[in-house]
């Protein structure tokens, strides 16, 4: 039997009014919370808008007061220079620890100094950056004795020490950019001449070949020093002469300085000679000529001339005229050909053997002034530098 598929009941209307209204329900619902997190999320995001403003002018503000501070440094540096004159920053008492400066624009308020004893006052010669720099000298924690940059063991290494050397100066730096600041703290030292002893100082044996090699250790630029020993062919010849100095590391240290690399040779700078043999050059200008010879036997050519400082790392021949006033520092060693007519007021640093053949001259004349004049124009070097942090 056939049974007829049952009939399906038909919806009812109020059913489908139910669920109408349950769906528009939901909806409602859903664009209440879509509303909600709008109207809460919008300031929100203006809230992070304005405090990533405020980051950026802050740290922008902190950059300028960097930059300042830095300027002040710099400006501070320069001034110390010994050829910053009319506007040298003088060091009116270099053995007082107590001795202080200031310097700044001329609207910049002045820290007070009534424990200072020597305090100078000097106006910033900008008025575009704001800061305040301070100038002291670096004391020992012991005793409060200065501290001084120099070589105080002789071996031609400077290091902090209270007997060699010029004063070591902290200058501490305040930059301003609005209601910001920033500290920068430097210390920082002349660069001390290098060590040179005596007109010839040798690592190795020393052998002059020729009775017209003569090395006067007398400072032939002193007026009042008294006749010294001469170092010739009789007293040097085949004898070793050993020496601390660290060679390597005076010309590393120095090599940074340099004004000229030399190549195959030329002229920085014209000595002009002195009215007798014994007579010392003389000279105006000074540089600072750095020679590598790349692990190869170097070679001064004939008529090289210079004032100043003249460095050469590695080994090197003297191969005719050449006329110097300064000091010479050679890493390695030094070999005067036949040829070779050496005039030097100053003094010879060589770290290894100095040979001079049976034809060659030479005529070193021990200077002091010579081997000073070179760094003496020198900025000061940085031996330390930092950021100070504000206190929290």
């Amino acid at each position: 039997m056939i049974r007829p598929a049952p009939r399906s009941t038909p919806p009812r209307p109020g059913h489908i009014l139910a669920f109408i209204l349950g769906g528009m329900a939901l909806y409602t619902l859903w664009g209440l919370y879509a509303l909600t997190s709008t109207a809460t999320g919008a300031p929100s995001a203006a809230h992070d808008h304005d405090s990533a403003q405020e980051q950026a002018q802050a740290q922008a503000l902190h950059a300028q007061a960097l930059y300042s501070a830095e300027a002040g440094i710099d400006e501070a540096r320069a001034r110390l220079r010994l050829s910053a004159s009319p506007h040298r920053l003088v060091d009116t008492a270099p053995d007082d620890p107590s001795w202080s400066a200031t310097l700044s624009p001329q609207d910049t308020p002045l820290p007070a100094a009534d424990d200072i004893h020597h305090v100078v006052r000097l106006a910033s010669m900008q008025n575009a950056l704001p800061y305040l720099v301070t100038l002291r000298h670096a004391t020992r924690t012991v005793d409060g004795a200065v501290l001084r940059w120099g070589d105080a063991q002789g071996t031609g290494v400077p290091s902090r020490n209270t007997t060699h050397g010029e004063p070591v100066y902290v200058l501490t730096a305040r930059g301003m950019a609005g209601d910001t600041n920033a500290t920068v703290e430097v210390e920082a030292a002349y660069e001390p001449p290098p060590t040179v002893p005596a007109a010839l100082s040798a690592g190795g044996p020393v052998r002059l070949g020729s009775v017209h090699t003569h090395f006067n250790d007398t400072d032939s630029c002193d007026a009042s020093s008294q006749p010294g020993g001469q170092l010739s062919m009789a007293a040097a010849s085949g004898v070793s002469h050993s020496t601390p100095l660290q060679v390597h590391k005076m010309v590393a240290a120095l090599k940074a300085r340099a004004t000229h690399a030399h190549t195959a040779g030329g002229s920085w700078g014209t000595p002009m000679l002195g009215a007798t043999r014994n007579a010392p050059s003389l000279c105006h200008e000074y540089h600072i000529v750095y020679y590598d010879t790349q692990g190869t036997q170097g070679r001064l050519a004939s008529g090289t001339t210079g004032c100043g400082l003249l460095l050469v790392e590695g080994d090197v021949d003297i191969a005719g005229e050449l006329t110097w006033y300064g000091p010479m520092l050679i890493t390695g060693s030094l070999h005067g050909t036949a040829q070779s007519r050496l005039h030097v007021t100053g003094g010879l640093v060589v770290g290894g053997a100095v040979t001079f053949e049976a034809e060659a001259e030479a005529q070193v004349l021990y200077c002091r002034a010579a081997i000073a004049q070179p760094t003496q124009t020198l900025p000061l070097r940085i031996l330390s530098w930092r950021t100070v942090l504000p206190a929290t």
